[in-house]
């Protein structure tokens, strides 16, 4: 795998540690792939933070929906998902283990399930997000 641009940022100020900043989100998001060339469009798996929180998850997802947006050619495939659905927070590793993952689904050409995911947050309207959370072994798009 070749990883072709990285980024950090803090939400600034929110309503609570635990409640992400959605426009910071998608400002990284943004950033990092004009930094790396390419649109947030050509993207094609992001690994989420997905905590599975009332709150976060469905602020998550309208950032990445957004983000994601930007560039995408009508039927191109995306996909998001969440190591901690596989094997729990790893707290300080969360962010090398969602890494692992996404260059073993590269490796593999394979996207693993979002196990346990039964009903989306209904906060979530999942028929405006430009991508999907694969719910079964998905073949690299």
């Amino acid at each position: 795998a070749v990883i072709l641009g990285s980024g950090v940022n803090q939400d600034g100020h929110t309503n609570g540690i635990t409640v992400p900043n959605p426009d910071a989100q998608v400002s990284l998001i943004r950033r990092v792939c004009a930094e790396a060339g390419i649109a947030p469009g050509d993207l094609q798996y992001m690994e989420a933070h997905g905590t599975s929180t009332p709150v976060g998850d469905p602020i998550e997802a309208g950032a990445l929906a957004r983000a994601l947006a930007v560039g995408r050619k009508p039927g191109a495939r995306a996909y998001v998902g969440s190591v901690k659905t596989n094997i729990g927070h790893t707290e300080s590793a969360a962010g090398i283990a969602g890494l692992i993952k996404t260059v073993l689904c590269l490796e593999h050409r394979h996207i693993p399930p979002h196990i346990n995911l039964e009903r989306l947050n209904p906060a979530i309207d999942q028929a405006s997000l430009p991508y999907e959370i694969p719910t079964r072994p998905t073949p690299w798009p």
